[in-house]
């Protein structure tokens, strides 16, 4: 009786510590009660979340991607630009350097709070990375959108990134052709709403200069000096990012946003002006550099285009700041290009 005690005994403790079999998973009534897959290989570590396991899918976070600096000095950039003479320019600001980064890939591999989609007016999906957002996020995207009631040109709307590896998709309907304050309002447009939902990430592509047709030069100006401007319009939008990601696919993006960075987040502190050169050292927009005499293109709507007209016929004011151009090197005739923060603000202002 006494052995027949043991056996029992050491039966039970046998069964309570062999690992479970298939069947016995299976047959297994409670959910609460039945164990893991993890659990039955032996794995107790606490699961990882959905998003870190996207990781693992050749997946770049975001706290992975160099800021600008960083990328800079990785890839021999000069950090010296010479200003042409009458160009305006940007201070040297490291605190903000910090915060930019340009990085060259699949930005629907990259782990980020927001990911910007260059979305159509239906929000409902298109070409170009339109699509490819699309088609990473899974059917759900598309059925979220669809709830939106669309987006009008320069307006952003959110949507959980769901299958993405980033948490959130903000989408942007640029302009078709070469219209710069529309440009510039979807930037803002975006980082007002990544703002207000308390997002420290944001990762933008190249907006309209797909099939939108809008010059991939000017696009490479516009966003980062829009950007620029928004974070040093408030202290709190400096403080409200970690990381502003400009995302390029073509080399030719990567070499135009290289230059572009250069001039507008500088990497030193500007040199000294020499005699004859007209220089500001303000945060106002590269006019110099935004292929003057190009103009809008096509019959859109008021809401739609830009009033330049007024900007582009008057003549350069000097400003009294300025040093005098030398006879030598005039102005060009052909330039429009104001001497003065307010009226590049206003090249750029919201409609």
């Amino acid at each position: 009786m006494e052995t027949s005690e043991t056996q029992t005994q050491e039966e039970v403790t046998q069964e309570l510590t062999q690992p479970f079999t298939q069947e016995a998973l299976c047959s297994s009534s409670s959910p609460s009660l039945r164990p893991t897959k993890r659990a039955v290989n032996g794995d107790d570590s606490p699961r990882p979340s959905k998003r870190a396991r996207r990781l693992d899918d050749g997946v770049t976070a975001v706290e992975d991607i160099a800021a600008w600096p960083t990328y800079a000095a990785a890839h021999k950039l000069d950090s010296k630009v010479a200003p042409s003479p009458g160009e305006l320019s940007y201070d040297y600001a490291p605190e903000l350097n910090e915060k930019i980064a340009l990085w060259s890939g699949d930005m629907t591999k990259l782990a980020v709070d927001a990911i910007v989609n260059a979305a159509n007016r239906t929000l409902l999906g298109g070409g170009g990375i339109d699509g490819a957002i699309h088609r990473a996020a899974g059917s759900k995207l598309r059925r979220t959108c669809s709830l939106l009631g669309g987006c009008e040109v320069g307006d952003a709307k959110i949507t959980p990134g769901f299958n993405l590896p980033a948490a959130h998709v903000i989408h942007t309907v640029g302009p078709i052709g070469r219209k710069p304050k529309l440009l510039s309002r979807c930037y803002t447009s975006v980082l007002d709403l990544a703002k207000a939902e308390g997002l420290r990430s944001v990762c933008f592509c190249c907006i309209s200069t797909g099939i939108y047709g809008f010059p991939n030069e000017l696009a490479a100006l516009v966003a980062p000096a829009t950007v620029r401007e928004w974070l040093e319009a408030s202290p709190l939008n400096a403080a409200a990012f970690d990381r502003i990601v400009f995302c390029t696919f073509l080399p030719t993006d990567t070499a135009l946003y290289e230059a572009s960075l250069r001039r507008i987040f500088p990497l030193a502190p500007p040199p000294a002006p020499v005699a004859g050169q007209a220089l500001r050292r303000d945060s106002t927009i590269l006019i110099e550099s935004l292929a003057v005499g190009d103009s809008d293109s096509g019959t859109v709507s008021d809401s739609d285009s830009d009033s330049d007209s007024a900007t582009e016929s008057a003549e350069p004011e000097p400003e009294p700041d300025l040093v005098p151009q030398p006879q030598a090197q005039p102005l060009p005739v052909q330039s429009t290009a104001k001497r003065n923060s307010a009226t590049i603000t206003s090249f750029f202002a919201p409609q």
